[in-house]
């Protein structure tokens, strides 16, 4: 739903931006005025489109930089017991979907969302445990692991390309006691 929305907004701001350049009215009018010295009389139309296309995008820019910080702060401050059983997830650090985060499922429900760059610890059941991450088509496959009580499996996950499109890939690491 969030990349439905910002995929509208960004159209949106873009058919404003046009609209607002082309009959010059607000806001494009503020940047012709500055950009044409003479009474706006020539001015370069790109610039001022692409300006004023950027101004508008800027509240959404401010929205996901504001609940990543959130996200991360609220990551930050949790603490896991040293007799907790679970997975760690590494995100690998890497442009490709850097600004999107990633949901890791647990036995087929929702535990998290994965960071870019980031590690983070998941509780689960004991027992055989299907770890995967993201959803839809991209989704990885499920990673099957074994959870003994005190145990924190470490698991990888990095997004790869593949032909025109991304391949998520989540692979165990180690099931060494902690």
């Amino acid at each position: 739903m969030n990349r439905i929305f910002a995929l509208v907004y960004v159209i949106v701001a873009g058919a404003i931006a046009i609209i607002t350049t082309i009959l010059q009215v607000q806001p494009a009018l503020f940047l012709i005025d500055i950009m044409a010295p003479h009474e706006g009389e020539k001015f370069s139309l790109t610039l001022v489109l692409l300006l004023t296309f950027l101004l508008l995008l800027l509240p959404v820019v401010f929205i996901a930089l504001i609940s990543l910080m959130l996200r991360r702060s609220r990551d930050a401050k949790a603490v896991v017991p040293d007799h907790a059983s679970g997975v760690y997830v590494l995100r690998k650090r890497q442009f490709q979907s850097a600004l999107v985060g990633i949901p890791v499922f647990v036995n087929n429900q929702k535990v998290g969302v994965l960071d870019n760059g980031r590690e983070k610890f998941f509780p689960t059941p004991l027992g055989a445990v299907g770890v995967q991450a993201g959803d839809g088509q991209t989704a990885s496959p499920m990673v099957h692991v074994h959870v003994m009580p005190g145990q924190k499996v470490r698991l990888v996950f990095e997004i790869k390309q593949k032909g025109l499109g991304l391949e998520y890939v989540l692979q165990a690491v180690s099931e060494a006691k902690t």
